[in-house]
């Protein structure tokens, strides 16, 4: 089996450390049945319209064994095409693979958006390396109103973090959620930073009992190194009468405003795109991407995708350098991940019961949650406002993680979460 030796302090291990490769798994260790679940998501649903999404219980059973901060990870699963892009000479061209990585990053919700995550509790976190590629760090830095803060730091010279904070909205028959925070994107060597509102996700069909999913709007990409210069306009198509517009995208690359694009990219976000480039008179369209089939057995995975399946997969030899705020240990997700539902319903209203307890001392103490690591920020194109005229702040990577503690492997700072016990002085204060 391979080694792996983990040289540098970018990539979050000690120097001394040697492990083996684990091999990734190919499926989950509960498959589930499908007849499991017995009333249906609109009937909870449509008595919470007009609540955010993180202000309704749902059973257990409706959940999925990833978080959060995990299914913030599906950005990575095609993360690649940055590479491409870093190696790209070509500036356009270039500029194109980066629109096509937005465009892409949340195809793991084809099938997996109908399972509601697990909301992470204050200060949880998640990290997710992949050895000489890149590594991913998520944060729950607020739970009221629930804040999640990311990065993924690429080998190549890339950084890109985004703060995700949904806004959740009703239809008939369905449910759409936003996050009100632009993406970012840095690339090194180019020394480019480009900047994207995502799309608005849409699970529709829900009192018809076949829903599905869509990603809805109209997005630019912006080189905040050029404002005034290049950029990309991304179209996704709701579903219409028939099925054709159904997960469909198309993407214009644009050198100069009032000019014609140069590129072309289109297809759909879920499977195949293409890309043409048309500054060559008798170019033709080629496949620039295309999705991986998904797991066999993927229905009774919660609709995962193989990259999605690696998430909370917790090998014998990575446990020992997991801080102890990692979502791979919380145990009522593990028990849903078994199969062992009733013990997953009892562990998570345990930990929520324990967030209430540490919430209630914070207040009373006049405590105020610090991130550990990720840093309060407000970019400079896009400052935002909620409906109260309060400034919305972003978060931005400090770079404590990776840099520091997972390399000395001191979590000193980190609470217990999951823990059975509240933290003395908690307990001490609430008697």
């Amino acid at each position: 089996m391979a080694k792996v030796k983990e040289q540098d302090s970018n990539q979050g291990l000690s120097e001394e450390t040697s492990i083996e490769d684990p091999p990734e798994r190919t499926c989950l260790p509960y498959l589930k049945g499908q007849n499991n679940v017995k009333v249906s998501m609109w009937s909870i649903l449509k008595e919470s319209v007009g609540k955010e999404i993180w202000k309704i219980t749902v059973p257990v059973i409706f959940n999925e064994p990833l978080s959060v901060l995990q299914k913030c990870a599906g950005v990575t699963e095609y993360i690649d095409i940055l590479d491409q892009a870093i190696a790209e000479p070509d500036e356009m061209k270039r500029f194109a693979l980066v629109a096509l990585q937005f465009a892409t990053q949340y195809q793991n919700v084809e099938r997996s958006g109908l399972s509601k995550p697990f909301n992470p509790m204050l200060g949880e976190t998640f990290e997710y390396v992949v050895p000489g590629k890149y590594k991913y760090l998520a944060e729950q830095v607020s739970h009221h109103p629930p804040i999640t803060a990311f990065v993924v730091l690429g080998d190549s010279g890339f950084v890109k973090y985004s703060t995700f904070q949904t806004k959740t909205s009703f239809g008939m028959g369905s449910i759409c959620f936003t996050n009100i925070h632009n993406e970012y994107l840095e690339l090194e060597k180019t020394e480019e930073l480009f900047e994207w509102f995502p799309p608005t996700l849409g699970i529709h069909g829900l009192i018809s009992g076949k829903p599905y999913i869509d990603l809805e709007g109209q997005g630019v990409v912006k080189d905040l190194s050029k404002p005034d210069e290049k950029y990309a306009v991304v179209k996704f198509y709701k579903r219409g009468w028939t099925s054709s517009s159904h997960q469909k995208v198309e993407i214009d690359v644009y050198e100069s405003k009032d000019q014609k694009p140069v590129f072309r990219l289109e297809g759909k976000w879920s499977g195949e795109i293409q890309l043409k480039d048309l500054r060559k008179p008798h170019s033709k369209f080629e496949v620039i991407w295309k999705k991986a089939p998904y797991p066999e057995n993927w229905q009774h995975q919660y609709g995962m995708t193989y990259h999605s399946i690696q998430l909370n997969y917790l090998p014998k030899q990575l446990k020992p350098f997991l801080p102890p705020t990692d979502t791979r240990l919380r145990p009522d997700q593990r028990a849903l991940e078994n199969g062992e539902f009733a013990l997953a319903a009892r562990e998570k209203n345990r930990l929520e019961e324990k967030q209430r307890a540490v919430k209630k001392y914070m207040e009373k103490e006049g405590i105020t949650h610090q991130p550990k690591y990720f840093n309060q920020w407000l970019p400079r194109s896009s400052i935002m406002e909620d409906e109260q005229g309060n400034i919305l702040y972003q978060y931005k990577y400090n770079g404590l993680y990776f840099e520091h503690d997972r390399l000395k492997q001191d979590w000193s700072g980190l609470p217990d979460l999951f823990g059975e016990s509240l933290p003395e002085e908690v307990a001490k204060a609430l008697q």
